[in-house]
């Protein structure tokens, strides 16, 4: 129990830390990627490793118990979910719950605010959701099986079914971003079918951690590396597929922001968390 609280504590805690200081930072160099200039300062590049570092900190309260992974992954799918399934509608905004939440962060910070539209609407925020739920509930029922062979076929899941699945949120993630938030025209039914599918897949190459960590390892530190690359060349990124093309306005919505790197963080330390509590305490289930 003290370690189930334990856990919980430290992933809340350390999660509204790292968001608060990553999506202040990433908010910046959106700001000035928008303008074709640098930023000035390393501060928003500080406060976005600041951001990266609590996030990792936050996710490996796996360790402990499930329990951390699972509340903030949960939240992270209610928002998420609310958001794609209920977008604004025209400039009068008709009901968009998690909308309204997001208005709310002002209160906060204009930048917190602008770093949670990014992270929401482009469905990193309900990828990250998918992926905790998907490791932790891995996590609590991992079992013992040939341990080369299912590094292989997790290895394998991930290559094939979790790196389309990442491309796919990432494509649809941009599109609705453009729709709802910059054209104030809703999200399109295809991108929001592709992007909850893209979230399916990801999390179904996730689940696999329940065997072996190695293709969630794998495919959080692609995505990671991904996320830099977008963060140090986002015109060039971009400029790759379109501004135009789906992965075009993923790139410099979520890539930019920082999101596409949070995701990869957070997916890698879930599944480095989840090996290292299956070699503390093998047969638990916390």
């Amino acid at each position: 129990m003290t370690r189930r609280i334990l856990s919980i504590a430290i992933a809340v805690v350390g999660s509204a830390l790292g968001y608060l200081a990553a999506w202040t930072g990433g908010t910046a160099l959106v700001q000035f990627a928008g303008t074709g200039r640098s930023a000035p300062d390393v501060f928003p590049h500080l406060l976005l490793a600041l951001g990266v570092v609590l996030l990792a900190v936050a996710t490996l309260s796996i360790v402990l118990s499930s329990a951390g992974v699972l509340v903030v992954g949960s939240l992270h799918l209610a928002v998420g979910l609310l958001a794609v399934l209920f977008p604004p509608q025209g400039l009068r905004g008709g009901f968009a719950p998690a909308f309204q939440l997001l208005n709310a962060l002002n209160d906060v910070s204009r930048e917190v605010s602008y770093g949670a539209y990014f992270a929401v609407t482009t469905g990193m925020g309900l990828m990250t959701g998918a992926a905790l739920v998907a490791i932790g509930s891995a996590s609590r029922s991992r079992v013992t099986a040939p341990a080369q062979t299912m590094r292989v076929v997790s290895a394998a899941v991930a290559t094939i079914i979790g790196l389309p699945g990442f491309l796919l949120v990432l494509g649809a993630g941009g599109v609705i971003y453009r729709s709802a938030v910059v054209m104030f025209d809703g999200a399109p039914e295809l991108a929001v079918i592709l992007l909850v599918l893209g979230v399916g897949l990801v999390a179904g190459a996730l689940y696999f951690t329940r065997w072996s960590s190695v293709g969630a390892v794998e495919l959080g530190l692609v995505i990671t590396i991904l996320g830099l690359v977008f963060l140090v060349a986002p015109g060039l990124s971009a400029g790759a597929f379109g501004i135009a093309h789906p992965l075009g306005m993923g790139i410099t919505s979520a890539g930019v922001s920082g999101n596409v790197l949070l995701v990869g963080v957070v997916i890698t330390a879930a599944a480095i968390g989840a090996k290292l509590r299956a070699d503390r305490a093998p047969r638990a289930s916390v």
